[in-house]
């Protein structure tokens, strides 16, 4: 209900000295009432406050894209339009549909996204924040614009104006005075904001969540970071669990993580790192005593009650003769596969096998490995 936020964030942006920077299209989120409001007073096409500024500051018409499809309609979640926010399922159906449309426009590699949380309700200006937090990319600004106490919210200051003018102030209780809008200070609040898009990648492809449901997804993401995680390796069904999220693996590939789980778990190499050409027969031996939890049996023996694991006589024999050529490739692409599982299941990188120099790795610092 205070379009002036939109002029006079748009005069910071474009005529402020060490902000300038070109805008090309403005949008806006508002109800029905802010809509009315917003069309009356800044897009007439003869008195509408946004055409003058662009008259005032020589910017050709056009240039800066705003128009009435560039408002979006808050609406109920029975589909109707609201006049105003005033309940909490309004404001949840607010808080999802900010969180959509601030999506759509970050997920254009092409734009830059200047978001100002000036006008609307408090929530609206939090829920704006919050999408920013999820989505915002690195070089995506917040603010919200300052103005001086006797031009803020004033009926007839929208900027300052190239040539001052005089408005009058009129308080209640105090003699009306008159003002020059030369005096008027205006400046954008930059808002420091953390992103977390960088961590919980996948939220630009959960179109269909609501905002509660985005927030939950990137705490979680958030917690593999922040806290002990036990990394369970599971024999039995060929699983790798992380905080409830479950990775299927082929037996290769439950191998090769087992191997590497037990090199971190065992302190070999460098805490865990160990090249391909270091494998002996002995680890081999051990990682599938441990899969397969026939202690004291030949591998020979064991594979027996094991299927699917055939493989290792071939690479047990090629280890024991140091016939390496084909390993190292094999490795790679086990590599490869393991971390496309664990990314499908959203387990972040470090629980997968990472590079280290001419060895591989398990990092997880601070984690409890339990095979």
């Amino acid at each position: 209900m205070t379009p002036q936020v939109i002029t006079e964030t748009l005069w910071c942006l474009t005529q402020e000295d060490g902000l300038r920077q070109p805008v090309d299209e403005i949008r806006v989120i508002t109800t029905l009432a802010g809509r009315d409001r917003v069309v009356r007073s800044l897009l007439d096409s003869k008195k509408g406050k946004f055409h003058a500024f662009c008259s005032d500051y020589g910017i050709e018409r056009g240039t800066i894209r705003f128009d009435e499809a560039c408002i979006s309609l808050l609406t109920a979640p029975g589909g109707e339009t609201l006049a105003d926010i005033r309940t909490r399922a309004h404001n949840e159906a607010a808080a999802d549909q900010i969180t959509a449309i601030v999506r759509d426009l970050t997920a254009d590699p092409g734009t830059v996204l200047h978001a100002s949380v000036a006008g609307g309700r408090k929530t609206m200006g939090v829920f704006l924040a919050a999408a920013m937090q999820l989505f915002g990319r690195a070089d995506d600004r917040l603010s919200h614009v300052l103005v001086s106490e006797d031009f803020e919210s004033h009926p007839d200051f929208y900027y300052p104006p190239p040539k001052p003018r005089r408005l009058t102030m009129r308080k209640s209780g105090k003699p009306a005075r008159t003002v020059s809008t030369a005096s008027a200070a205006v400046h954008l609040a930059r808002i420091p904001f953390i992103r977390v898009r960088g961590f919980a990648a996948d939220l630009l492809a959960n179109a269909g969540a609501s905002y509660g449901e985005l927030v939950g997804q990137a705490q979680a993401d958030l917690n593999l970071i922040d806290e002990e995680c036990d990394v369970r390796v599971d024999v039995r069904t060929r699983s790798v669990t992380v905080l409830g999220r479950t990775a299927k693996l082929t037996p290769r590939e439950l191998f090769v993580y087992v191997l590497y789980a037990s090199y971190r778990k065992g302190g070999r190499g460098r805490d865990g790192a160990v090249s391909v050409h270091d494998i002996t027969v002995e680890d081999i031996d051990s990682a599938f005593e441990i899969i397969a939890g026939r202690h004291g049996m030949t591998v020979e023996a064991a594979l027996e009650f094991v299927p699917g694991f055939g493989f290792l006589e071939g690479v047990r024999r090629d280890v024991a003769v140091s016939d390496l050529k084909s390993l190292p490739e094999q490795f790679r692409q086990i590599r490869s596969k393991i971390a496309r599982s664990l990314d499908a299941a959203r387990i972040p990188d470090r629980f997968a096998l990472s590079k280290d120099g001419d060895a591989y790795v398990i990092r997880v610092p601070g984690a409890r490995l339990q095979v």
